[in-house]
C-alpha cells in the first residue's frame, strides 16, 4: 500500500469527521460529501481505498455501524430505533450489513454481551421479522397469501410478548377524534413555596413529582408552563381549577435547613376547595429522592391511581447519588428555562459543575444539549456549531442513560432544524415514549408533523398540548396555525377566542392571528395583526416579512421594496426574499430565491403550508426543492 502525503491524511480525517457528525442523516449523498470536502470522486476513491481497503460507499457504511455497535453495547435501544440514529432507514439493510460487516446479526451481538434487559426471545423475533419483510417483498412483487401468513403469525407472537402494545395503543387513540379525552382524575401542581428562599430546589423537586405523575396514562397533569403562571397568585383555588381545567389541585411547602428536608403537601379539591389531603415528608437530603417515591405513592393513593410498571420503573432510578451535583442541576435547570444568553451561559456552567462531580449524571448532560441548543436558536451564538455541539452532549447523555427522554426530545430538534425529517420523527417518538405526557415535547412533535404535511396527526398533538399547557402562549399559537393549515376553522376560531382572554399582550398570538387571516387570503386583517405583533416585540424580523407580504398583495409594494434592499445574502436572507418577492408577484425573482436559499441547505420550515408560496407552489422548480429537501409535493399535503 502507498504512503499517502499529508494533504491525503488530511483528506481522510475530514472525511471521517464529517461522517461522523453526519451519522444519523441518511440523506447524505457522495456528490455532498464531495462537494464539502472538496475533491473530485477519483481521488477520493483512490485516498480510500489505499488506506482503508474499502471502497467509499464501504467506508461511510462501516463508520455506521461502528456507531450501531457502540449503541448495542451501551443502550439497549430496538434494532430499529438504532438503525434510525446510525442513518440506515431500512432496517432490514442494518440487519444484512451488520452481518456481513461482523460474521453475527445484531440480536445475537447483542444477545453474547449478555447484560441487557430487553427480553431477547422478543428483539430475535423482531430482527426475524425483518428480515422476513426483505426476503418476502421484493419490490416488483407483492407477498403471497402463504407468507402473509408466516408474518402473521409472528406479528402475533410478538403481541404476545408486548412488543406491539404501544404501537396498538397508539393506533387506536388515532382512530379517534377526541384528542384529548377528559379526565376525572386531573392535577395542577401550582409553584412550591420555598420556606427559606431556596426556589431551585422546591422547582426541582416539584419537577421530580410532575415527571412521575405524568406517566399515569389516566392522569391528566398539566405542564409547569401553565401552572407557572401561579406563582405567588391570590386567585382562589376554584378559578384556577377552572382556567387549567382541572379537578384537583397539589400545592406544597419546602424547608432546608442543616442538610435535613421538610415537605408539606396539600392536595385541593378545586372546585369546592376542599381539602382532600395532607402530609408532611422529612428526613436528611440525602434522602430526597426516598421521600419522593414516598409523596409519589401518597399522591397516587390518594387520585385512586394505580402504580404502573413504566412509573414504578421511574421510581427506581435515581438521577445521580451526589447532593451538591443535584443542586448545581437544580440551578442550571432554573437558569436554562428563562432563555436569555447570561443566564443560559450559566445554565451551562452549572451543568459542568454537576457532571464534575458525577460524570455519569445524564440529565445533566441532556439539559447542558438543550441549553447549547437554545444559544443558537435565540441567536446568541452561530446557529450551525451550537446544534454541532448540542448533538455531541445529547448522545452523550443517551450513552449513560438510553432512556432519557430530554437528550431525545434534544436530538429531535436538531435534526428538525436540519430537516432530516425521518431522524426528528425517530428522536421525538422514543422521547415520547419515555415521557409520553411531556407537553413541550409533544408540540415540538406536532410541529415536526406540519412541516412535513401530515397536517392532521399535527392537529391531535398540538390539540393534546393545549390541553396539558394551556396558559403556554407559544404552544396555543402553533395549535391555531394547525388548525387553519388543516382547514378546521370551528378549532382555530375557539383557540382564537380562548386566547384573547388570556394572551392579549403576547407577541405570538398575534402572530398566529395574523397567519390565520393570511390563509384566508385576508391581507388587511392579516396586516393589522402583524403590525400589533410588531409594536408588541419590534425585534421580530418573521413580523417585518409578513407585515410587507401583505402590503405588497394590498398595492402597496414600498415596504416590501425597502426590506428587500436592506437584506444580506445569508441562507435566510434568501428565503425571506422569496417570499416578499411572491407577494410582489413576481414568480421568477421569488424561484431564483427559494433555489439559491436552497443550494445553501436552507428554506422555510413551514414551506409546504404557508400561503406565502401559493402562487408558486405548482411550479416544477418549486417541486424540486421540496423533492432537495425530502418533503412531498405540496399538492398531496392532507
Amino acid at each position: 500500500m502507498s504512503i499517502m502525503n499529508r494533504s491525503d491524511s488530511e483528506i481522510l480525517e475530514k472525511l471521517t469527521r464529517l461522517i461522523e457528525n453526519n451519522v444519523s442523516n441518511s440523506e447524505l449523498s457522495l456528490e455532498a460529501v464531495y462537494k464539502e470536502l472538496g475533491v473530485s470522486k477519483t481521488r477520493l476513491h483512490r485516498i480510500v481505498k489505499e488506506k482503508t481497503q474499502l471502497s467509499t460507499t464501504l467506508y461511510i457504511r462501516s463508520i455506521r455501524l461502528d456507531k450501531a455497535k457502540a449503541l448495542l453495547d451501551s443502550s439497549n435501544l430496538r434494532i430499529t430505533e438504532i438503525a434510525g440514529l446510525v442513518g440506515i432507514d431500512s432496517p432490514q439493510n442494518f440487519s444484512k450489513y451488520f452481518i456481513q460487516a461482523y460474521g453475527i446479526s445484531p440480536t445475537e451481538y447483542r444477545k453474547s454481551k449478555n447484560d441487557l434487559p430487553i427480553p431477547q426471545e422478543v428483539e430475535a423475533v423482531e430482527e426475524e421479522v425483518l428480515l422476513l419483510e426483505e426476503t418476502l417483498t421484493p419490490p416488483s412483487s407483492p407477498m403471497t397469501r402463504r407468507n402473509w401468513v408466516v408474518v402473521g403469525l409472528i406479528i402475533m407472537v410478538l403481541v404476545a410478548g408486548g412488543v406491539f402494545w404501544g404501537m396498538l395503543k397508539s393506533s387506536t387513540a388515532n382512530a379517534s377524534d377526541d384528542y384529548m379525552p377528559y379526565f376525572d382524575n386531573s392535577v395542577a401542581i401550582l409553584p412550591f413555596k420555598s420556606l427559606n428562599q431556596d426556589p431551585a430546589l422546591a422547582d426541582g423537586i416539584l419537577n421530580g413529582l410532575h415527571s412521575s405523575l405524568s406517566l399515569i396514562e389516566n392522569l391528566k397533569v398539566i405542564a409547569q408552563g401553565s401552572t407557572n403562571q401561579y406563582r405567588d397568585t391570590n386567585k382562589p383555588n376554584g378559578q384556577i381549577g377552572k382556567e387549567l381545567g382541572v379537578v384537583y389541585l397539589l400545592k406544597g411547602t419546602v424547608k432546608e435547613q442543616n442538610n435535613a428536608i421538610e415537605i408539606g403537601l396539600t392536595l385541593i379539591r378545586a372546585q369546592d376547595e376542599h381539602q382532600v389531603w395532607s402530609q408532611q415528608f422529612k428526613g436528611d437530603l440525602s434522602q430526597l429522592f426516598r421521600l419522593k417515591n414516598e409523596m409519589i405513592q401518597g399522591i397516587v393513593a390518594q387520585l385512586k391511581q394505580k402504580i404502573s410498571p413504566a412509573l414504578l420503573q421511574e421510581l427506581e432510578r435515581v438521577p445521580t447519588q451526589n447532593q451538591e451535583a443535584y443542586q448545581e442541576f437544580l440551578l442550571g435547570r432554573t437558569l436554562c428555562l428563562t432563555r436569555t444568553k447570561e443566564k443560559l451561559l450559566e445554565s451551562i456552567l452549572r451543568f459542568d459543575k454537576a457532571l464534575a462531580l458525577d460524570s455519569t449524571f445524564a440529565e445533566a448532560q441532556a439539559y447542558k444539549a438543550s441549553a447549547c441548543l437554545f444559544l443558537g436558536n435565540m441567536g446568541y451564538r452561530e446557529l450551525q456549531p451550537s446544534m454541532e455541539l448540542a448533538e455531541e452532549q445529547a448522545l452523550k447523555a443517551i450513552q449513560l442513560d438510553e432512556h432519557n427522554s430530554t437528550a431525545y426530545a434534544t436530538l429531535g430538534n436538531i435534526y428538525r432544524g436540519r430537516f432530516r425529517w425521518k431522524q426528528a420523527k425517530t428522536a421525538y417518538e422514543i422521547s415520547l415514549k419515555y415521557r409520553p405526557n411531556d407537553a413541550q415535547t409533544i408540540y415540538w412533535y406536532s410541529l415536526l408533523l406540519r412541516s412535513m404535511g401530515q397536517l392532521s396527526e399535527a392537529l391531535r398533538y398540538s390539540t393534546k398540548a393545549v390541553s396539558l399547557d394551556p396558559l403556554y402562549p407559544v404552544i396555543l399559537s402553533g395549535h391555531i396555525w394547525n388548525c387553519a393549515y388543516a382547514n378546521r376553522d370551528d378549532l382555530a376560531q375557539k383557540a382564537l377566542a380562548d386566547g384573547k382572554l388570556i394572551f392579549d399582550d403576547s407577541f405570538v398570538y398575534y402572530m398566529a392571528r395574523g397567519e390565520y387571516e393570511l390563509h384566508h387570503n385576508r391581507f388587511d386583517k392579516a396586516l393589522k395583526e402583524f403590525t400589533k405583533m410588531e409594536q408588541l416585540n419590534p425585534n421580530m424580523k418573521y413580523g417585518n416579512v409578513s407585515s410587507a407580504f401583505c402590503a405588497a398583495r394590498l398595492g402597496n409594494s414600498a415596504p416590501t421594496r425597502t426590506l428587500l434592499n436592506k437584506m444580506g445574502n445569508q441562507a435566510q436572507d434568501f428565503v425571506s426574499k422569496s417570499m416578499l418577492y411572491a407577494g410582489l408577484g413576481q414568480k421568477d425573482s421569488s424561484l431564483i430565491c427559494l433555489e439559491k436559499a436552497a443550494s445553501m441547505g436552507r428554506v422555510s420550515s413551514e414551506i409546504l403550508v404557508t400561503p406565502m408560496y401559493r402562487a408558486i407552489r405548482k411550479e416544477p422548480r418549486f417541486q424540486a426543492v421540496l423533492k432537495q429537501f425530502g418533503l412531498p409535493a405540496s399538492a398531496t399535503v392532507q
